[in-house]
């Protein structure tokens, strides 16, 4: 009986041994085993998948082999006190490929403790995360910036002037939102198409960049519409002094390959404190006075007054 008994049992045992080794074998996560010393003793198939290390060439070696020199001494210290503490660690973790690409991992690392309370081994178990990061941060990205020309969006462009706003109560300054919309942009559209329109818009950006301070907000907030927020001006003055550049700067053809392109601008200007009102009123203001620039002529500005509030009611 107690034959049986142990030959039931020794059956037992290599059936969960074997499924065990399936399991190691079959994991989509890779898995590293090392001993006290945390050197390799085991890596399962998945582990080559997303390192590029052959089992024969990590056996034996320290654990830190794949470490990228992204994170500092500090940081693995306080990984491995975590460890020796609780028994576990998991966390983000950035490592080199074997190719010398760095990748991003999620990674479980557990202590193996035998009966009488030794650490006889150390698992990792961890899988590249690189892709799904790189897509949060697109996406954060795509929040707060424009797709086409990597200019600050509405969201941005509006946290930036609020930021902007209670700067200047407290320096107790000035600053201007400006208001632009192109001229003669929709024939370029309709008659060279949308992709040489975004070409157009693209060049566009990179001009009202360079008429820009560092300190400055350029934004687009849809179509071929922008918004400029000028920080720490100390007159109506500066703001049109850069009007009158941008407005400069635009009308130069742009050379889009096998054409020359000629357009222009108008601008509205609207100033804080001067123009009291929140951050949607001031570009409204602004918006306002555009509109009053383009009524007069193409390339032209405007600074908003209470004037045109009545006219616009007329």
């Amino acid at each position: 009986m107690d034959s049986q008994t142990d030959i039931t049992e020794r059956r037992t045992k290599d059936e969960m041994l074997n499924l065990s080794r399936v399991v190691f074998e079959s994991a989509e996560e890779g898995i590293m085993v090392t001993d006290a010393e945390r050197r390799i003793v085991m890596v399962n198939p998945a582990f080559t998948s997303i390192t590029g290390y052959l089992p024969d060439e990590v056996i034996g070696r320290d654990s830190n082999m794949m470490s990228s020199g992204h994170h500092d001494q500090l940081f693995y210290q306080s990984l491995w006190d975590e460890v020796r503490q609780h028994g576990s660690w998991h966390g983000e973790i950035a490592n080199r490929h074997k190719s010398g690409r760095h990748y991003l991992e999620w990674l479980s690392i557990r202590a193996v403790i035998d009966p009488q309370g030794r650490t006889t081994h150390y698992v990792g178990i961890f899988s590249d995360i690189t892709e799904r990061k790189e897509g949060e941060e697109r996406m954060r990205y795509l929040a707060h910036y424009d797709a086409l020309t990597g200019l600050p969006n509405r969201t941005l462009l509006m946290d930036r002037l609020q930021q902007g706003m209670a700067q200047t109560r407290r320096d107790n300054g000035r600053m201007a939102v400006m208001f632009l919309d192109l001229d003669r942009f929709k024939p370029v559209n309709d008659q060279l198409g949308h992709e040489t329109g975004d070409r157009l818009l693209c060049e566009v950006a990179m001009r009202l960049q360079n008429c820009m301070r560092e300190s400055d907000t350029v934004g687009r907030i849809g179509g071929d519409e922008f918004v400029i927020l000028l920080h720490g001006i100390e007159h109506s003055d500066a703001a049109i002094l850069v009007a009158r550049k941008i407005i400069k700067a635009l009308e130069q053809p742009f050379d889009l390959g096998n054409q020359a392109i000629s357009i222009s601008a108008s601008i509205g200007i609207a100033l804080y404190p001067d123009h009291d009102g929140d951050e949607s009123m001031l570009i409204k203001m602004a918006d306002i006075a555009m509109y009053e620039a383009k009524s007069e002529k193409s390339g032209h500005f405007r600074v908003f007054d209470l004037a045109m509030l009545v006219s616009q009611a007329l």
